[in-house]
């Protein structure tokens, strides 16, 4: 992101730094996920700490939400069930 950019000049001589600043982060954050398509990707926080959560911390909120929802499910393991698949289409 060039500093120098008259759209950001104005707006940081509009707006002040801070917004400018909030702006360039924005940029950064859409040129990080999809630099060329510009959309917008969800995720995932951590609000207690301010950062984005770790693949950890998703994986166990996910299964801790899991067991609240349903409680037969703690202490067992989770298992995929295998399908039988027919030769004949």
């Amino acid at each position: 992101i060039d500093d120098n950019d008259p759209r950001l000049s104005k707006l940081r001589s509009d707006y002040g730094d801070s917004i400018c600043n909030a702006v360039k982060d924005g940029l950064r954050e859409l040129n990080e996920y999809s630099s060329r398509e510009r959309r917008i990707m969800n995720e995932v926080w951590n609000f207690r700490e301010g950062r984005k959560a770790t693949m950890t911390e998703m994986i166990t909120c996910i299964l801790e939400q899991l067991a609240v929802a349903d409680p037969g499910l703690r202490g067992q393991e989770f298992k995929i069930p295998t399908k039988k698949y027919s030769n004949s289409i």
